[in-house]
């Protein structure tokens, strides 16, 4: 597969920023989450944040505050999220590395409070009335299925675990409180 960051249209950059040796480019992305939403991309293709140089980690970082005077010429964003999406397991589908800078307005969504804590949602608003109680996990299919959390009596995957443990000769329990 072609790596849609290693041969880009130059009317696709909007500036090109250097520290040392290590080159970055800025471009609006193509499936922006907001107006304005721009990616800064190491021009040297490097699959992720821990595979760059200091160097060109240092560029990525100063490059983003030139992207918000870009944004901010033609945009009046309230706020931004910086994300960079390290790995399959953490969504990242372009294995070049790239910085989002999205810019947030007031009202885009009814409640923005956690941010980026929103990848697991069920742990987003920590500032909630009533935080959640449990989280559920999808883990590894080699995992035994008692390797998940119940919520008690109600909980759906009780039963499940239950006809597991009934019809066991030995299970193995971990647990852990924080």
């Amino acid at each position: 597969m072609l790596c849609p960051f290693c041969q880009l249209d130059d009317q696709r950059i909007v500036f090109r920023h250097s520290v040392g040796s290590a080159q970055v480019v800025a471009l609006w992305d193509r499936f922006p989450v907001s107006t304005g939403h721009l990616l800064c991309v190491p021009v040297r293709h490097v699959p992720t944040w821990f595979d760059a140089s200091p160097e060109e980690q240092l560029a990525l970082t100063s490059a983003l505050e030139i992207a918000k005077a870009h944004i901010e010429s033609q945009h009046q964003p309230h706020g931004y999220n910086i994300g960079i999406n390290i790995g399959a397991a953490a969504g990242q589908t372009v294995p070049h590395l790239h910085v989002h800078l999205i810019p947030r307005y007031s009202g885009d969504v009814p409640d923005p409070r956690g941010g980026v804590r929103h990848v697991i949602p069920e742990l987003a608003n920590y500032l909630a009335e009533k935080p959640p109680e449990f989280i559920v996990r999808k883990t590894p299919s080699t995992q035994h299925p008692a390797s998940h959390f119940t919520r008690g009596q109600l909980d759906p995957l009780l039963p499940h675990l239950k006809a597991l443990i009934d019809g066991s000769k030995q299970a193995d329990f971990s647990v852990a409180a924080v």
